[in-house]
């Protein structure tokens, strides 16, 4: 894995699968970011921002309806300096999120967890 960072780097979670977004909690705390919130659901990870102040945020773009494209853009929007990492089950979804905001994309279905840490030290 990376190197630590001693809880320094605040990270806030946006997964509409609960297993993956538990493991991507894991493989975080373990590399030592401070993992501030998990959520399921656009609309609580959106009011939940403010409080939570992450430096970086992990968005599954793949979520119902393009809620999470959606999430994507209104969180860039409302808060420039989070950086955010777009998890998508494919290429097609990578304009979009481009479009939207994101500093990174990565396909969710065949990217591994020392990939999705190695992009999150690049943010």
């Amino acid at each position: 894995m990376t190197t630590e960072h001693e809880g320094s780097v605040r990270v806030s979670l946006l997964d509409g699968q609960l297993l993956r977004g538990d493991a991507l909690a894991r493989v975080l705390s373990y590399a030592g970011y401070a993992v501030v919130g998990r959520h399921s659901h656009a609309d609580a990870f959106l009011s939940s921002l403010a409080q939570e102040q992450p430096q970086i945020a992990c968005v599954d773009v793949s979520l119902d309806d393009d809620d999470g494209v959606t999430a994507l853009a209104e969180a860039r929007q409302f808060h420039p300096n989070l950086q955010v990492l777009a998890l998508g089950d494919g290429p097609g979804a990578l304009d979009r999120c481009i479009a939207a905001g994101a500093a990174a994309y990565l396909d969710a279905r065949n990217s591994a967890c020392d990939e999705v840490l190695h992009t999150l030290e690049l943010l």
